[in-house]
């Protein structure tokens, strides 16, 4: 059986400024006079006007916890294990006091009936709703 938490947390600031000026220029026409004759304006600003700053701040918060729980069972099993080996070894006597000999040990040919078994049950996650905020 496991279990497991993660939370996390995140604060963000963000500050928007913004500014700026603006040109404007036209014509228009005018056609209610008592001549029947049409007249045209001109109207405008070649220079800039300034367009009023304003500010935008905003924080939020965010937490997210995740609880995981699960279940994991492993068998390894191992029947019947076999091993053959040999060694070989000479000796060589050199005197009447004195043998030398030397010997291998070779490796072991192994007949393991192995069998592993694994099962998880699925793990279920429970989450709950993340809480954020902005002002």
């Amino acid at each position: 059986m496991y279990s497991g938490r993660s939370d996390s947390f995140v604060n963000s600031r963000t500050l928007r400024a913004t500014e700026g000026s603006f040109t404007y220029e036209g014509i228009t026409y005018d056609t209610n006079f008592p001549d029947d004759s049409t007249r045209q304006f001109t109207f405008g600003n070649s220079t800039p006007q300034p367009f009023p700053s304003f500010t935008n701040r905003e924080t939020s918060t965010r937490t997210d916890p995740v609880q995981v729980d699960g279940v994991r069972e492993e068998n390894n099993r191992i029947d019947d294990l076999h091993e053959y080996n040999a060694t070989l070894g000479m000796l060589w006597t050199l005197s009447r006091h004195l043998s030398l000999g030397a010997t291998v040990d070779l490796p072991g040919l192994r007949k393991p009936h192995k069998q592993n078994l694994f099962r998880q049950k699925k793990p279920f996650s429970t989450k709950r709703e993340p809480k954020s905020w902005t002002s």
